[in-house]
């Protein structure tokens, strides 16, 4: 038994070196093309050409400036809006909070469609540039979510702060500015930092609301735009790797701003709220009703688009039904994208709950195996599909290579059915592409296991003193499926099955493609298509929200930790 658990962990090890596969793709991908008779070489000038690009740098600027902006704004409302959330006991503060941090598994794509039926007419989607609204829109889009993502965070650390520093600090005469910037601040700087800092590596180069606002000096869009040509590569890849250069620097200074996690107390929350006073409540109410107008007004507008009687987007001259509804989600199309959506989720936990498994265990005794972990974390899901799109390339330039060299005829085969395999075209090649380049995104499943740990021990002390033995006492302490909560599972489900990058650039073929990209295309269809785009937004949202809610009242610990793992 001990040799098969060895075995199932080095297979698990294996298999994320494995999905690392599309990360590691991306730098010959860039720098490796075909020259004359086949030869493959070498060379930098895709690269310089791309970077010498004045479109490139501009719309890399802009894209650059617009995920800072999207940082600081949800650095400090997301900060503002744990404090609040966990330093005051006020009427209505539980049913405002769950909606206020709701939009944190809402995806931009689905704000950004419900901002342009808001709008309409005043963005001008189809224009070089984009109106000053589009950009406007675009910030709004990436904050619903970013500023819930940076509350939950910091939420998480704040409930660990010990009460009775706050009670001493108190007695020595500190007001609450000291206490707040001397004494809580520091230790939870880390965990806001770094969730920043993920927000940042998201808002970068997300497709969803660049490509509905129709900006296309985003560098998103330039990805998008160069992964969808007749010749990906090695432009796609040279994009891609800029953009994980820029994410990198980024996260990093903001890991050095947040300095060294401190050993916050593991558990339940242990931190007291204090009785607001009736004009404070007022004005927090108000704060949290204003955040909750900007956070759900475009789904409004996408849950009116979906119960329209008639197609348009004027929402004035047409009245709700709930028979068209139902009518558009029962179109054969809708069916196909929720069935491609619901097997590629699965396949996704499957792939994480193996190699989750064996790598908890790993990260456990050896640091390196631990940073492993965390490595894809760090790359924009965007760029995770170029590198899986540039896989089928690599191999056809191997068998080129091999060919040319007169390699064994055993190793050109081998390479050809790999190419074969992983042909676009074809229906197994985008299924393997998105389940491994999606299984890359969020090791959430990895994260909730390392959150979890600390129970362990205490679960498994207290069924041995009860009488079980030492694998019954180690089954009890998992509290889970395979040691990951229920909610976990379910949470990484949807997260993969409505997933818009790198599905994307994945599916190009409608009979393979998952409902996210389908909801983009048929956004700018004519006809129904965009009433149908907005009934399958309000359903996923809908099953979003609920998993979400699942997942928050089964949970032994905060919710934040989940979506950023505490070292």
């Amino acid at each position: 038994m001990g040799l098969l658990r060895r075995t199932g962990r080095v297979a698990g090890l294996a298999l994320w070196l494995i999905l690392l596969t599309p990360v590691v793709a991306l730098v010959p991908a860039a720098f490796v093309d075909q020259g004359p008779g086949g030869v493959v070489r070498p060379t930098v000038f895709p690269f310089a050409l791309a970077v010498l690009d004045p479109f490139v740098r501009l719309a890399s600027l802009n894209s650059v400036l617009g995920a800072f902006v999207i940082t600081l704004g949800s650095l400090v409302l997301g900060v503002g809006l744990a404090r609040l959330l966990t330093g005051w006991r006020f009427w209505g503060r539980g049913p405002l909070a769950a909606l206020v941090l709701a939009p944190v598994i809402v995806s931009p794509l689905f704000t950004a469609l419900g901002l342009r039926l808001l709008f309409g007419a005043h963005l001008v989607v189809d224009g070089p540039a984009g109106s000053q609204l589009s950009w406007i829109c675009w910030i709004w889009a990436e904050m619903t979510s970013g500023v819930a993502l940076v509350a939950l965070a910091t939420a998480s650390a704040l409930d660990r702060v010990e009460p009775s520093w706050i009670d001493a600090a108190r007695q020595t005469g500190a007001g609450r500015f000291r206490i707040w910037w001397e004494l809580i601040w520091p230790p939870v700087r880390p965990y806001a930092l770094r969730a920043a800092g993920a927000v940042f590596t998201l808002a970068l180069v997300e497709p969803g609301a660049p490509l509905v606002l129709g900006l296309r000096r985003t560098l998103a869009f330039q990805i998008i735009e160069a992964a969808s040509g007749l010749d990906p590569m090695p432009r796609a890849a040279v994009l891609a790797l800029e953009a994980v250069g820029i994410a990198m620097v980024g996260r990093l200074l903001l890991n050095w701003w947040g300095g060294r996690p401190s050993a916050l107390p593991p558990g339940p929350p242990i931190a007291r709220a204090e009785d607001s006073s009736w004009p404070r409540t007022a004005v927090f109410l108000g704060l949290l009703t204003a955040g909750l107008i900007l956070a759900w007004l475009p789904v409004w507008a996408l849950i009116g688009s979906a119960f329209s009687s008639a197609s348009g987007t004027s929402a004035k001259s047409r009245s709700l039904s709930i028979t068209a509804f139902i009518h558009r989600l029962n179109q054969g199309e809708s069916h196909r994208l929720v069935l491609n959506s619901l097997a590629l989720g699965l396949a996704v936990v499957a792939i994480n709950l193996v190699a989750a498994r064996s790598l908890s265990v790993w990260a456990g005794r050896r640091r390196s195996v631990a940073r492993l972990a965390a490595w894809p974390d760090a790359f924009p899901p965007l760029t995770i599909g170029v590198g899986a799109l540039a896989l089928g390339g690599l191999l056809q330039l191997a068998v080129d290579w091999l060919r040319i060299g007169e390699r064994p005829g055993f190793l050109i085969v081998g390479f050809s059915v790999l190419r074969n395999g992983l042909d676009l075209d074809r229906t197994p090649g985008p299924l393997l592409l998105l389940a491994v380049a999606a299984a890359c995104q969020s090791p959430l499943i990895l994260v909730s296991r390392q959150v979890g740990r600390w129970s362990l021990g205490q679960l498994t002390d207290a069924a041995i003193t009860l009488g079980a033995t030492e694998r019954q006492a180690h089954r009890a302490g998992l509290a889970g499926w395979f040691g990951v909560p229920p909610g976990v599972l379910l949470l990484t489900l949807v997260l993969a099955t409505t997933s818009l990058s790198p599905a994307l650039i994945l599916t190009p073929t409608v009979e393979n493609r998952p409902v996210a990209p389908g909801i983009l295309r048929l956004a700018d269809q004519p006809d129904d298509a965009p009433s149908l785009a907005a009934a399958l937004a309000t359903c996923v949202i809908a099953v979003n929200v609920a998993a979400l809610g699942l997942a928050a009242k089964g949970r032994s610990e905060p919710l934040g930790d989940w979506f950023h793992g505490r070292p």
